[in-house]
């Protein structure tokens, strides 16, 4: 029960701090955006090179049209080190960002997957839609009927 709580308190958190508000007409759906979320377990000794290896991802990620990543730090309560939020990249933005790795000479793809275990402990990535306030998502919920 306690853990569920805290997930809740932190998508909560997530909802209604991932980005700028949005304002929609009273007819008109809110817009969302589809987002992954990502919580890191860092290995010990590595939150630096951690971070600083993200930053050099995140810095390419945005010469593609990607917005900046949002990182939220750990303070109290569940065992996470880091939570980040971030677009989820199109197609186009993915083959662009293959390229310029391979024009840094660094690590994509399946070499990815493995460059960042040197990094951590565990994570894990939701993918999400948002932001959006309760009374914007309960028009929606309504809307499709949820609660009949």
């Amino acid at each position: 029960m306690k853990r569920w709580f805290s997930y809740g308190i932190l998508m909560l958190a997530v909802a209604t701090c991932a980005s700028p508000v949005l304002v929609a007409q009273e007819d008109e759906a809110p817009a969302q955006e589809r987002l992954i979320v990502s919580l890191y377990h860092i290995a010990p000794g590595q939150h630096r090179d951690f971070i600083q290896w993200m930053g050099r991802l995140d810095m390419m990620s945005q010469e593609v049209g990607i917005p900046a990543t949002r990182v939220y730090v750990h303070d109290e309560g569940d065992s996470w080190d880091y939570l980040l939020i971030r677009a989820v990249p199109t197609p186009e933005q993915e083959e662009k960002l293959e390229a310029l790795a391979k024009e840094r000479g660094l690590h994509s793809g399946i070499e990815q997957h493995f460059q960042v275990r040197k990094y951590i402990h565990s994570h894990t990535d939701t993918y999400v839609y948002g932001p959006m306030s309760l009374a914007e998502f309960d028009k929606i919920a309504e809307r499709v009927g949820v609660f009949r």
